[in-house]
């Protein structure tokens, strides 16, 4: 970060103009996808380095790991995605489900922030979807996401040039 200005992402500028104007689109952000239905986050796609969600619960102490393979062995044999199967079985409540798709999500678009870094998106990382979904998926308010990614990233060179230009405020109103 240059030391005298502070400096904007592209891509996070990018992210809350498609929130204000409640937009739904795809962006390839890195090596990740980002679908975004209605201006909300409905996924970020996961790299071969990353756990499901059936594994981060696991790994975050709200499932079993029995209960992960049961569930993966029947999403298998239904057909049905585990997200629908952790719901009908009611492993979790709803709240606590959603919270940890976030939290999955905030690490997965992190690293495709810090990935990305500062340089802009091509125009051809951005394509239109239909502003409906099929019932049932999660949705994540994206810039409050957007937001505790982007704190994720500030290293302390960038808190201290910050902390000298308490003047400046960041607002964002819906």
């Amino acid at each position: 970060m240059d030391r005298h200005s502070l400096s904007v992402s592209p891509v996070a500028e990018l992210i809350v103009r498609i929130a204000e104007q409640r937009e739904s689109c795809s962006l390839q952000l890195a090596d990740r996808g980002l679908r975004i239905v209605a201006g909300e986050l409905v996924e970020v796609s996961a790299t071969d380095s990353d756990v499901d969600l059936p594994e981060f619960l696991v790994r975050s102490g709200r499932l079993r790991a029995e209960q992960r393979d049961s569930l993966r062995a029947r999403g298998a044999a239904e057909g049905r995605s585990l997200l629908e199967l952790i719901r009908s079985a009611q492993l979790l409540p709803e709240l606590e489900l959603k919270a940890q798709q976030r939290a999955l999500w905030l690490e997965r678009l992190t690293r495709a922030l810090r990935k990305q870094g500062l340089e802009p998106l091509p125009e051809s990382s951005k394509s239109a979807l239909p502003s409906e979904l099929a019932p049932g998926p999660l949705r994540v308010r994206v810039v409050p996401l957007l937001l505790d990614a982007q704190s994720r990233l500030a290293l302390e060179a960038d808190a201290s040039e910050i902390g000298r230009r308490l003047e400046l405020r960041l607002s964002f109103v819906e």
